[in-house]
Order: C-alpha cells, then structure tokens, then sequence
C-alpha cells in the first residue's frame, strides 16, 4: 500500500479506501485482521492515469492487478 500511495502522490492520482478496508477503518479505527487485502477504488479517469503511469512500475516490482478486466 505504500508503493501504491507514494505512486499516487507522484502522479497526482486520487484514490480511496473500499470494501473490508473502508469497513474496518470506519468501524474499529484500524483494518480488520482477518482480512489479508487492502481494496482501494478511484474514478474512471484517475484509474486510467494510474494504469497508465503507476502500473508498468508495479508490475516490474512484482505486484500484480486484480480488476474485473482480468
């Protein structure tokens, strides 16, 4: 998620937190520990931006994404 965030901040790119993550920092103030992903969502044109310039970096990092395109 650091990766992620100091990407995003490089490019300028807004995201926000979702799912079980969103869930946990609401509710407990902390992510649930049981839960082993980190879900994050951002708009349309944001995510365009991030696959465009954020994703070649991760990927020669070894992270991977997981969307609904794959």
């Amino acid at each position: 998620m650091c990766e992620i965030d100091d990407l995003c901040k490089k490019h300028r790119i807004r995201y926000y937190f979702s799912e079980g993550t969103a869930l946990g920092l609401y509710r407990d103030n902390d992510l649930i520990k049981w839960d082993d992903d980190i879900d994050i969502a951002m708009e349309e044109e944001q995510y365009n931006k991030f696959v465009k310039k954020c994703l070649p970096e991760l990927i020669n990092k070894g992270y991977y994404l997981l969307n609904h395109q794959y």
